[in-house]
């Protein structure tokens, strides 16, 4: 269930075949022609690939849509279908804990979103996705009442 995703894809300028691989939780690698390519940076996505011209930049960028794209020379190429309104609407239902959680409801929401819907944009059967939505959901409500617990508890306040 948790193994690689990969994405073969071509850019116009880019010399050979790339391939963007990722699973759930790791970080994406880009290889080109096979060879993984490495990142330039700390939190961005760069890479330098061989092009018709020399070496030039390539970017991996992952928005509020969870999905992948390249942007090279100033283009825009999106590697993966965005979630669908479904998928969104599955996903949403952790971050509801900062209306009674505050900081932490919303910080275990925020997680369990982000979670969610990187396992839907990786896994696109139905089931799967409705299943793994349910019990992350109720795993970030669960650790937020019994982390509640354990501070009222600790400050003598139950």
């Amino acid at each position: 269930m948790f193994t690689k995703k990969e994405i073969q894809f071509k850019v116009e300028g880019v010399l050979g075949e790339l391939k963007l691989a990722y699973n759930l939780l790791g970080t994406p690698k880009l290889y080109q022609d096979g060879n993984q390519l490495k990142k330039q940076g700390i939190f961005r996505m760069k890479y330098q690939v061989k092009t018709d011209s020399g070496l030039e930049s390539l970017e991996l960028q992952r928005g509020l849509s969870f999905a992948y794209s390249a942007i090279f020379r100033n283009q825009k190429r999106i590697l993966e279908e965005k979630l669908t309104p479904l998928e969104y609407i599955l996903g949403i239902f952790p971050i509801f804990l900062i209306f009674i959680g505050g900081a932490l409801g919303g910080f275990l929401g925020a997680v369990a979103v982000s979670l969610i819907y990187s396992f839907m944009q990786y896994d696109k059967r139905k089931g799967a996705q409705v299943v793994f939505s349910l019990g992350v959901t109720a795993l970030a409500y669960i650790l937020y009442f019994v982390i509640v617990f354990f501070i009222l508890h600790a400050t003598n306040s139950i």
